[in-house]
C-alpha cells in the first residue's frame, strides 16, 4: 500500500484517527473546528485518505463519510445549486 505524509491540523488528525477507529462504517455529522491553527502534524495516508483531507481545505462539514476497511470511500456535503436548489453531493474517493 503506497502512503503520503500530509501535514493535518488537530481536528483532521482526529478524523483520520476516528476513520481508521470505525473501519467500516460511517461517520456522520462531521464538522472540522480548528480555531485558524495551521497544519502542524504529519501523518502518512493513502491516496483516498489524502484526498478527502485535500477537500477538507474547501468542506469543513460533512453529512457523512464512509468508511469500508479502515478508508474513506464516500462524502456526502451540502450543496446549493446556481438556482438555489439545496441538496447532498457526493464525493468518491475509489480505490
Amino acid at each position: 500500500m503506497i502512503t503520503y505524509p500530509i501535514l493535518v491540523t488537530n481536528s483532521e488528525k482526529e478524523l483520520v484517527d476516528a476513520i481508521q477507529e470505525v473501519e467500516f462504517g460511517e461517520l456522520q455529522n462531521v464538522e472540522l473546528i480548528d480555531s485558524g491553527q495551521p497544519p502542524n502534524i504529519t501523518v502518512e495516508v493513502t491516496r483516498q485518505t489524502k484526498d478527502l483531507l485535500t477537500l477538507t481545505s474547501e468542506i469543513r462539514f460533512f453529512h457523512s463519510i464512509r468508511i469500508h476497511q479502515g478508508e474513506p470511500t464516500v462524502a456526502e456535503v451540502p450543496f446549493t445549486t446556481k438556482c438555489g436548489f439545496r441538496a447532498r453531493k457526493l464525493y468518491r474517493f475509489n480505490v
